[in-house]
């Protein structure tokens, strides 16, 4: 069955509801038993082997803060998209997150992470975890595998290496990671160290529906459903996928901290699930069109879209193997600085100014002084993340109404009306470079001609790899979103799509412009740089 099907079916069966066709809302704290031994039994199940399965004879339920029956239709609903065994849902994408390190990390192990990693993971790595004498440790290039040997032995020289925490796409520099090639190497260092430590990813920034984590050797997905899954900007929300061993674990430590999902939550999420795959195909043509016309605006340095990976790279490479689509959230630097950021946000109109990403509303944020504030400003210059930096997540508007909004917010910038024939700089993401340099994918600029057409109508089409037959809606239109065209269109598998960008424009192998890294060294964070304890938004 296809995903765009599991995200209605999965999870419901209206015959143990009354035949209610859609889920009803379980607006109950606790659960009547029918005799007491059953609620010794479910008691005994709970907390001394592993819960049983809830059956319209038997449901089974305790407590609210235990289990629930819309938690339960969510997380199964979850598990099915994410190809897990199963799903733990919490209140908050940080809920899911702390549950993570404090149920697989003990005081003197160490912690391997991508770079950047979310602002909220930041803060929690490095101003409380630390405090545990837990040490973390940041690869370098996610993309090479000596920075990620590296950086891996390094850690495993520190204490036991127990948990490895990817984000890919990065927040916010739309870097990319190699899940499949860092799996192995954690295999690596479990041999060697006797306990193979677990590969966690964030796939917020991509969902089911264009990435999959655990088919490419992840142990644990994790994702803020309260962005593109919730995709209403109304709820809170946090899940982990994987085996369920592992996410047993999670569920009862979640039932300690009191973490939960509520009822109501739960059912908004369900809800939205399943129109999913419609927003995140929609968003994701607007955000190709928005893309290039900000990557041909003289007012705009540079654009860090994922799809604006150049053919032949390293990240081009693991993109179209690990990838179904680019997203719709990612950054672009402009020029002038926070003076001229400040004054092209304060002009936008239908574009809204605040944090978060996934909803239907296109929004718009200044990262360094918003989602990545509480970061040291050495660590977010190292990363990429200065005060240029802008991060846009499109919604589902008509594309012309948003690009004539951040038209008219551009004109603000002097350089947009003193430097008409400017070359433009498109930012490509993960171009090869020594790994020394760089921070996650590396972020290069290249020169681009700044009066190439914004919106040519292109139809093209983007082979998958063979690796992506082994998910069972490969005919399903949710993949067919905005990916640069391949070279070799692979013989069994391929989505076709029509968008308002192309790679067509780029320059080709024989007349490729000469990339500079503009990235600083990256190192680990001194043990004395704690900031405060105040989490990050989104």
């Amino acid at each position: 069955m296809h995903r765009n099907t599991h995200t209605v079916t999965a999870g419901y069966d209206a015959r143990a509801h009354h035949g209610s066709v859609k889920p009803p809302l379980y607006a109950t704290s606790t659960f009547s038993y029918p005799s007491a031994q059953h609620a010794k039994d479910v008691h005994e199940a709970y907390f001394r082997a592993t819960p049983p399965d809830h059956t319209p004879a038997e449901p089974n339920y305790i407590y609210a803060r235990l289990d629930h029956p819309n938690l339960t239709m969510l997380q199964a609903r979850l598990a099915v998209l994410d190809g897990a065994e199963d799903a733990a849902c919490f209140n908050c994408g940080m809920a899911a997150i702390n549950a993570v390190t404090q149920a697989f990390l003990r005081p003197g192990d160490t912690v391997l992470h991508t770079r950047p990693i979310y602002g909220g993971t930041d803060g929690l790595l490095y101003t409380h975890l630390i405090r545990f004498g837990i040490t973390p440790i940041g690869i370098s290039d996610a993309l090479d595998e000596a920075a990620i040997r590296t950086a891996a032995q390094d850690a495993a020289a520190r204490g036991r290496l127990a948990l490895v925490m990817v984000e890919t796409p990065a927040n916010p520099t739309s870097g990319i990671a190699d899940i499949a090639l860092i799996a192995r190497i954690a295999a690596e260092v479990g041999q060697a160290q006797d306990h193979r430590p677990l590969v966690v990813v964030d796939n917020t920034f991509l969902g089911p529906f264009q990435q999959n984590p655990l088919a490419h050797g992840a142990d644990l997905c994790m994702t803020s459903l309260t962005k593109y899954a919730g995709g209403h900007s109304d709820l809170l929300a946090g899940g982990v996928s994987g085996a369920a061993g592992l996410v047993h674990t999670l569920k009862q430590l979640r039932t300690l901290l009191g973490s939960q999902l509520d009822a109501h939550t739960s059912w908004l999420v369900l809800r939205s699930l399943e129109t999913m795959h419609l927003r995140t195909e929609r968003a994701g043509d607007n955000a190709a069109a928005v893309a290039h016309f900000l990557r041909g605006h003289p007012a705009v340095a540079s654009v860090n879209y994922v799809g604006f990976q150049r053919p032949g790279s390293r990240a081009y490479e693991v993109f179209t193997r690990q990838c179904r689509g680019a997203g719709s959230t990612f950054t672009f630097r402009i020029r002038g600085g926070e003076p001229a950021a400040f004054r092209m946000l304060d002009r936008l109109r239908v574009i809204h100014m605040a944090v978060s990403l996934g909803g239907t509303e296109t929004l718009i944020c200044h990262p360094a002084t918003t989602t990545h504030f509480n970061v040291p400003e050495a660590r977010r210059l190292e990363v990429g993340i200065d005060s240029d930096t802008l991060r846009i997540s499109i919604g589902v508007e008509h594309e012309d109404d948003l690009i004539e909004d951040l038209r008219q917010a551009l004109a603000a910038v002097p350089q947009a009306s003193e430097a008409p024939s400017c070359t433009q700089e498109a930012s490509l993401p993960g171009a090869e470079t020594p790994a020394s340099t760089l921070a996650m994918s590396p972020t290069l600029e290249a020169s681009f001609p700044a009066t190439q057409p914004t919106q040519p109508a292109l139809q093209a089409s983007f082979a998958l790899p063979a690796a992506h037959a082994l998910t069972p809606d490969v005919h399903d239109t949710s993949h067919h979103t905005n990916l640069p065209a391949a070279q070799t269109p692979h013989p069994t598998l391929q989505a076709s799509f029509t968008a308002q960008t192309t790679l067509a424009s780029m320059p080709d192998a024989h007349d490729a412009p000469q990339y500079t890294a503009v990235s600083a060294p990256a190192g680990d964070r001194p043990p004395s740089e704690t900031g405060s304890l105040l989490p990050e938004p989104v």
